[in-house]
């Protein structure tokens, strides 16, 4: 897959609200910009999706034109819970499929809204390989139903 030299993250929870982030996406999207960064956790997809939807009718750009990550929330690793993230986040996006979707966080570690993002809840669980193995396989699952063309773990949470 040929990833875009530049993206957008729509990371912004912590600062701005859902409209914002959404109203920014337009904007970059309008302007060139090709892959957006996106997860269920920031809690603005729905609002991105919409955007999505109407560049999409408008012609603006073309599903197939752009890449479109997001990442499976760590409070969604039990058996099922991948797959069930992974359809409410295209149904929200309203882009029939993901291209790239990420492990988020590769343990259990609940973030408030508006926390900061390095920060550990003091009930998180620790890193263990065979929990983290169980999500993987979930995720190769999508892969191998068509939800997703690539998965990968973003270890830069860790």
């Amino acid at each position: 897959m040929d990833l875009p030299t530049i993206g957008m993250g729509t990371f912004g929870s912590d600062k701005y609200d859902e409209e914002t982030v959404a109203h920014a996406v337009e904007h970059a999207l309008r302007s060139g910009c090709r892959l957006f960064d996106c997860a269920s956790v920031y809690g603005n997809e729905k609002q991105i999706g919409d955007v999505f939807e109407k560049a999409f009718r408008e012609g603006v750009v073309k599903r197939e034109d752009i890449v479109v990550m997001s990442k499976v929330w760590n409070d969604m690793h039990g058996e099922g819970q991948v797959e069930i993230s992974c359809r409410q986040t295209i149904e929200d996006l309203k882009v029939g499929y993901l291209d790239v979707y990420f492990v988020h966080w590769p343990f259990p570690n609940y973030h408030a809204k508006g926390c900061d993002g390095n920060s550990r809840n003091a009930d998180s669980k620790p890193f263990f390989v065979n929990d983290f193995m169980s999500v993987w396989r979930q995720m190769e699952r999508l892969k191998e139903k068509g939800l997703v063309k690539e998965i990968a773990e973003n270890m830069e949470n860790a």
